[in-house]
Formats: structure tokens, sequence, C-alpha cells
């Protein structure tokens, strides 16, 4: 719910850099909105998502047939973040914390927005598939790609008949 809440209030900030950092057990508790819901609200907006997942270690709830909500937390988070481009990051001790902090402040502060013009112009509201590659010059030793795998097409504005 927090999640799904979040991208909603962040919408109305005025800035084109629209950050999430959550921190957080990852458990869902009888939540109002779900996690497709949240998804769903992740992919439409222009929202990064980071998460913080702090996750037991060694988890053996979910008993037989049912997997852990540790591990149901880390999946949720994870599909949360590689929906938006962002990063989901599971400390194992609140030590680490600070400097996970930091490094999202990083990748924050060098995060470059990359513009193109589709060849597909349909306005349908469909799902477009966007790959990205990056062929970086031999000099430099390391460079990291985090992209959405997609977006959403605008949607054709209704013609009202109503003069």
């Amino acid at each position: 719910d927090a999640v799904f809440l979040s991208v909603d209030h962040v919408k109305l900030g005025k800035k084109d850099k629209k950050t999430l950092l959550v921190i957080t057990d990852g458990e869902d508790n009888v939540s109002r909105y779900g996690f497709n819901k949240a998804l769903d609200a992740l992919r439409e907006s222009k929202v990064t998502l980071y998460a913080i997942g702090l996750l037991e270690t060694n988890d053996q709830r979910g008993g037989l047939f049912k997997q852990p909500p540790s591990k149901k937390a880390r999946e949720a988070l994870q599909k949360f973040a590689e929906a938006t481009g962002g990063q989901a990051f599971f400390p194992k001790s609140l030590d680490e914390v600070e400097d996970l902090v930091k490094t999202i402040a990083h990748d924050i502060r060098n995060h470059y927005t990359i513009g193109y013009t589709p060849t597909n112009r349909k306005l349908d509201g469909s799902w477009r598939e966007v790959r990205v590659k990056v062929n970086p010059p031999k000099s430099v030793s390391k460079v990291s790609v985090h992209t959405k795998p997609g977006y959403y097409a605008p949607s054709a504005e209704p013609v009202s008949s109503n003069r």
C-alpha cells in the first residue's frame, strides 16, 4: 500500500526526477491494493524505486508448500525496482544500511534520462519494450546500466461529441 500510494503522491512533484527509497521488511500485511496494483502503478509512472529490504535470514516460516514470507518479499522488491530502472539491496545487517543509502544517493545524482522518438506512433496505450545498449570507450573500465524494461504508450484522447 505504501508503494502504491507513494507513486501517486510523487507524481504531483514538479521535478523531472522522481525517486522512491523504500526501506522495509517487504512483507505484505493485508494490503488494500496488493502487489499487482503497486507494480502496475510503478510501470505506468516515471518513478525510479530503490529498495532496501531488511529481511530475515534463514526464514523457516511458510511450511512445506508455501515459500517463506522473506523470500516472497525479496522477489517483490526486486520486481518493483527492476520495473522502474532502480535497484533492490538486501543487507545482512543494519550496519550496512548507511553505506547503501550513500550508494543510492550517488546513483540518483548520476542518473540520466534518455529520450527517443518511437517508430510506432500509435496512441494505443500498449506496452512498448525498450532495450538500451551501451558501448563505452575502451578507456572506461566499468559501466553499469539500469533501465526500465519499457513504457506504456500514451492513449489517444477520446473526442467528445458535446459542444
